[in-house]
C-alpha cells in the first residue's frame, strides 16, 4: 500500500486522511450518543481512539483502489469488461481486508474477535464483508463521479480550444489572403503584368495580351473570392499556383522553365490554402529575376510515411552566408505552419548542393 501513497501528492494524502478521520469522528459521535441515552459514562476521545485503526485502513486502501482505476476505469466506453474486473479485484481484495477490519471494529468496540466462536465469527466476518462492500462501493462510485466531472471538464476545454483554434485559423486565413494579395500583387508583380499586356499589344500580338489578361483575371477571381476553408488538398493549390507561374511564363518568356516532379499519392493531401504562391513568388523574385541567364524552378511533392516532402529549388544564386532567408511572405508562412502544426512540420531554407537555393517543407497528413 505503501508504494502507491508515493505517487499521491501531499495534498491527496491530506484529503484521503480528512475524509477517513471524518468518518471515524462520526461513529465516535454516534456511539457516543448512543451510550449517553444508555446511561453509559464512556470518553468521546476514547471511542474516537478506537475508531481510528479500522477506518485508516480505507486509507490505506483508498490509493490502491485509485490505483487500480487508472488500469479498469468505468467512465471510459470499455465500463463493461473493467466493471467485471474491478469485481473480480474487489473480491479478491475484500476477502483478506475485511478480516483485518473485522479485528480493528472488534476492537473498536471493545471485543476481542480471538474470543467469538468460528460460526460467530463467521457471522461477524459475513457482516463485516457486507459493510465494507458498501464503502468499498463508494470509494469506487466517488472516484467515478470524479473522473467523470474531470472528463466531461476535459471535453469542454477541448471543444473550446478547438473553437478558439478554428477561430484563429480563419483569422490567419484572412491575414494569409491580404498578405497574399500584398505579396502576390504588390506593384511589381501587377505592374510587370500590366506591362506585359502592354509590350505585348504594341508588338501586335493581342492574342498573348488576352491570354494573360485571362489567367490575372482567373487569378485574381480565385485569390479574392476562396471559401474560407484553411485547408485544400494540394492539386487544388497546384492549380491555382499555376496561373501565377503561368503568367510569370509568359513575362519572362525562354528565361522560365518551372518542372513538376508530383506524386500521385501527394496529390489528395491536404494542405493550408495559399501556401505554394509565397514559395514560388521567393524562387522567381529572387532566383529566375536577377538571373540573366534561363532560370529553372522544380516543385516536387511526395508522401512517406503519413508525411507530406514539399520542395521549390530555383537554380539562381546561393544564398549569402548569414544573408536573411526569405521575406514576409515565407516569414508568414512559417507563423501559419507553426500555429497548425506546433513542433510537427519541418520548414527549412537553404542552399542546394551545387547551385541555387531550395525550400523543404514537411508537414504531418
Amino acid at each position: 500500500m505503501l508504494i502507491f501513497m508515493k505517487g499521491l501528492s501531499l495534498r491527496s494524502t491530506f484529503v484521503i486522511l480528512l475524509i477517513w478521520t471524518m468518518a471515524a469522528m462520526s461513529m465516535a459521535t454516534q456511539a457516543y450518543l448512543s451510550g449517553r441515552f444508555s446511561g453509559e459514562e464512556i470518553s468521546w476521545l476514547s471511542l474516537f481512539c478506537r475508531q481510528l485503526p479500522g477506518w485508516y485502513l480505507f486509507a490505506l486502501l483508498s490509493p490502491f483502489v485509485l490505483y487500480i482505476y487508472q488500469f479498469y476505469p468505468l467512465h471510459t466506453a470499455e465500463w463493461r469488461t473493467n466493471f467485471l474486473w474491478q469485481l473480480l479485484i474487489a473480491f479478491v481484495i475484500l476477502c483478506f481486508f475485511s478480516n483485518l477490519r473485522l479485528w480493528a471494529m472488534s476492537y473498536a468496540i471493545g471485543q476481542n474477535a480471538f474470543t467469538l466462536s468460528f460460526a460467530a465469527y463467521l457471522n461477524a466476518y459475513a457482516a463485516q464483508l457486507l459493510w465494507d462492500t458498501v464503502v468499498y462501493s463508494l470509494i469506487v462510485l466517488s472516484v467515478f463521479a470524479l473522473q467523470t466531472a474531470l472528463s466531461s471538464k476535459k471535453s469542454s476545454l477541448q471543444a473550446a480550444e478547438a473553437e478558439m483554434k478554428n477561430v484563429r485559423l480563419e483569422n490567419m486565413l484572412k491575414q494569409a489572403r491580404l498578405e497574399t494579395l500584398k505579396l502576390q500583387l504588390s506593384p511589381h508583380f501587377l505592374f510587370n503584368t500590366l506591362n506585359t499586356i502592354s509590350s505585348m499589344v504594341r508588338m501586335n500580338d493581342p492574342q498573348a495580351a488576352i491570354k494573360v489578361n485571362s489567367k490575372l483575371g482567373v487569378f485574381l477571381r480565385n485569390t479574392l473570392y476562396a471559401d474560407d476553408e484553411p485547408f485544400v488538398s494540394l492539386e487544388k493549390e497546384l492549380e491555382q499556383a499555376d496561373f501565377y507561374t503561368e503568367i510569370e511564363s509568359i513575362r519572362f518568356g525562354d528565361r522560365l522553365h518551372i518542372c513538376k516532379e508530383i506524386e500521385e499519392a501527394s496529390l489528395a493531401a491536404q494542405v493550408p490554402r495559399f501556401i505554394l504562391q509565397p514559395l514560388l513568388e521567393n524562387a522567381i523574385k529572387h532566383g529566375v529575376a536577377k538571373s540573366s541567364t534561363a532560370g529553372y524552378i522544380l516543385i516536387r511533392a511526395q508522401v512517406k510515411e503519413k508525411i507530406l516532402y514539399l520542395m521549390i529549388y530555383n537554380d539562381g544564386r546561393n544564398l549569402p552566408e548569414g544573408g536573411p532567408a526569405g521575406g514576409i511572405g515565407l516569414k508568414n508562412l512559417q507563423s501559419r505552419l507553426f500555429y497548425i502544426y506546433g513542433t510537427r512540420y519541418t520548414f527549412k531554407i537553404s542552399n542546394a548542393t551545387a547551385k541555387g537555393v531550395q525550400v523543404e517543407i514537411e508537414i504531418p497528413l
